[in-house]
C-alpha cells in the first residue's frame, strides 16, 4: 500500500497559493498586501513575533489523517485505503491597530478560501479538499495590531 507523502501534499498547497498573484507576487515585501512568506512548517521555536508579515505556513495539523480500508481485501490484504489528512494554513498580518489587522486578515482569508475551492482536487494529487473550521489566533494576538488565523484544509485521498 502506498502511504501519504506528507511534504508533497503541502508544497501543492503552498504552490497553488502561490500562484494566485493576490497572495503572493516573488520579491514583495507585503508592500502590495500579498505573503512576503508561504512556507511548510512552523516558524523555529513557533515565534511569531520579529516576522515580515503578512506570512503563511502550511503546517500538519495534530489530527494529522485517519486512514481506513475502502476497497475489497483480497488474499487478507486491503487494495485501497482512504487517509483523510488535515492540515493547517496559519497566517499572520501586522498593521495599525486591531480592526486594520482584522480588515487585512478578513481578505486574506477570503482569497486563500476562494483559491483552494478553486483546485479541489490540488493539482491532482488528491480525490477531494475542503476546509472545515477557520479560527482567530488566540491569546496575547486578539485585538491587537499583529494577530493572526488558522484555516483548517482537509483533504482526502485513496491510495492502493
Amino acid at each position: 500500500m502506498t502511504e501519504i507523502d506528507y511534504t508533497a501534499l503541502k508544497n501543492a498547497v503552498i504552490t497553488i497559493l502561490k500562484a494566485k498573484t493576490t497572495l503572493w507576487v516573488a520579491g514583495d515585501v507585503g508592500s502590495s498586501g500579498t505573503f512576503t512568506m508561504i512556507e511548510r512548517g512552523l516558524p523555529n521555536n513557533n515565534k511569531f513575533d520579529g516576522l515580515k508579515y503578512p506570512c503563511c505556513f502550511v503546517t500538519n495539523d495534530e489530527t494529522l489523517e485517519t486512514d481506513k480500508p475502502f476497497g475489497p481485501i483480497i488474499a487478507n490484504v486491503g487494495t485501497v485505503s482512504e487517509h483523510i489528512v488535515k492540515l493547517k494554513i496559519i497566517f499572520f498580518n501586522l498593521d495599525g491597530d486591531g480592526q486594520a489587522v482584522e480588515d487585512s486578515l478578513d481578505a486574506l482569508h477570503k482569497i486563500i478560501k476562494e483559491t483552494l475551492k478553486a483546485d479541489f482536487n490540488l493539482g491532482g494529487l488528491v480525490t477531494e479538499s475542503w476546509t472545515t473550521s477557520s479560527t482567530s489566533f488566540s491569546g496575547d494576538y486578539r485585538g491587537k495590531a499583529l494577530d493572526g488565523r488558522i484555516i483548517i484544509l482537509v483533504c482526502k485521498i485513496h491510495t492502493s
